[in-house]
């Protein structure tokens, strides 16, 4: 899968090696095939997001070097697997090596030949650089590799070092690329309030992002999809499942999509039955203030302890306001504010900058892209909490990107005020009357986005 031009990823290619010192190699082995059961049923596979940023290239039983020497000559390779003929039938096509080599790399060569190839680069490597996570088989032969060329542990680092600088500003290529994604999942949260009705399961919530995902470009969901009911929303990682949708209750919808490589991250809560209730609704538009706020905060320089203590600031007398006693923020929201966005929900990128002494806290810059999602969560038995609001839990989540004089919101056609939901909802319940019990409500202008 290509989803840039090729000079896109040489000009990544060139710029990690920039970064990297005389006499120093990096190895970003792509993401194992995993068996999903039996012998031949895979998961759908997802390409290493870093060989995916510096290539492109989306074939398992791969592996991306690049190499500079002791006198500063650099080298990108690439090893794949060949294509053959009967594997082909069953897998698909592969590239093959041919293809390959049209992509922009100095060499080419089968997998097969990579710790060969590896053993002669050692030689001019005073410290190599190998990915992790995404292959740990591969990812230990590399180390391997490298232990018995006499490299020492201390000069064996991982490529966030290299990478994770690199990816944390986006081009002007992938902002585009990242509209798409947030576009898209927000088009799947207002089809998703619109055939939401008391009765039906989380999984089939989740089924109605999951198809408009897909019917508009998008490979996957970016995320296992959370769809939270009621007290389920008190639980923040809450997976789908056939949870039936209650009546009076609020769901929580966490979800986003992948589109070229690149994911979207939306936090939606709404009730059921399209109508909050008092005590709903005062929670509800007391994350939505504190949320509004840290955006509006939003800007080159500010620091993520800055714009929490913001929503700590409103959420804290928020809470006093509504008769809790003592509790701050913290105490009902156990998560952070909200984190880097790439090809990576959770992207790559230190939050902090420099070592030691000189160790600071990493401040946003043009090109970022973050997410802000503030959230209050409060269990059922909770006695410090008033009687009224226990058992109510909300997150909103929107995607910014970072500009030069504050932040666009890339989600923010994805409804979230009180009377937009509660309208969009209504219009939903109109829409289902008149399609029949089971049709998915989908207006032409949602499902073409």
């Amino acid at each position: 899968m290509e989803t840039f031009k090729p000079e896109e990823y040489q000009k990544r290619r060139l710029a990690l090696l920039s970064l990297m010192p005389l006499g120093s190699t990096a190895c970003f082995p792509a993401a194992d095939n995993k068996v999903r059961n039996g012998t031949a049923n895979h998961y759908l596979y997802r390409q290493a997001s870093d060989v995916l940023y510096l290539s492109g290239f989306n074939e398992d039983e791969s592996t991306l070097v690049l190499h500079k020497d002791r006198a500063g000559k650099c080298q990108t390779l690439l090893f794949a697997k060949e294509a053959n003929a009967k594997e082909d039938q069953w897998n698909g096509a592969r590239m093959g090596l041919d293809a390959a080599r049209k992509l922009g790399f100095n060499r080419v060569h089968e997998s097969r030949q990579l710790k060969r190839v590896l053993n002669r680069l050692l030689k001019e490597t005073d410290r190599i650089f190998i990915s992790s996570g995404a292959n740990l088989d591969a990812e230990e032969s590399l180390i391997a590799t490298a232990a018995a060329k006499g490299l020492q542990p201390t000069q064996i680092h991982c490529t966030s070092r290299l990478t994770g600088p690199l990816r944390l500003v986006k081009s002007p290529e992938e902002q585009k690329v990242m509209e798409r994604s947030a576009s898209i999942g927000t088009h799947a949260h207002n089809a998703a309030m619109l055939q939401c009705h008391p009765g039906m399961t989380e999984n089939q919530l989740r089924a109605c992002l999951e198809y408009i995902f897909v019917m508009n470009g998008a490979s996957a969901p970016a995320y296992s999809v959370i769809v939270a009911g009621g007290e389920n929303a008190y639980v923040l990682h809450h997976p789908a499942d056939d949870t039936i949708l209650a009546d009076g209750d609020l769901v929580l919808v966490d979800a986003g999509c992948e589109y070229l490589g690149y994911a979207s991250d939306i936090t939606r809560t709404y009730p059921v039955n399209g109508v909050f209730s008092p005590a709903q609704k005062e929670i509800y538009e007391l994350v939505l203030a504190a949320q509004k706020a840290a955006i509006a905060a939003v800007k080159p320089g500010i620091t993520w302890s800055e714009l929490e203590a913001v929503v700590e600031d409103i959420l804290t007398k928020g809470l006093k306001k509504l008769g809790f006693r003592g509790q701050k923020a913290g105490d009902y929201m156990p998560h952070t504010l909200g984190h880097w966005l790439g090809m990576d929900v959770h992207d790559v990128g230190s939050y902090e900058t420099g070592k030691g002494k000189a160790k600071a806290e990493r401040a946003l810059q043009p090109g970022m892209v973050i997410t802000i999602e503030p959230g209050l969560y409060i269990s059922k038995s909770d006695e410090r909490a008033p009687e009224k609001y226990r058992g109510i839990s909300v997150r909103i989540e929107d995607d910014l990107l970072v500009t030069a004089d504050g932040a666009t919101v890339l989600t923010q056609s994805a409804f979230k005020e009180p009377a937009d939901i509660e309208e969009m909802m209504k219009v939903g319940k109109g829409m289902r009357e008149e399609l029949g019990e089971g049709q998915l409500v989908v207006p032409p202008r949602i499902r073409d986005c």
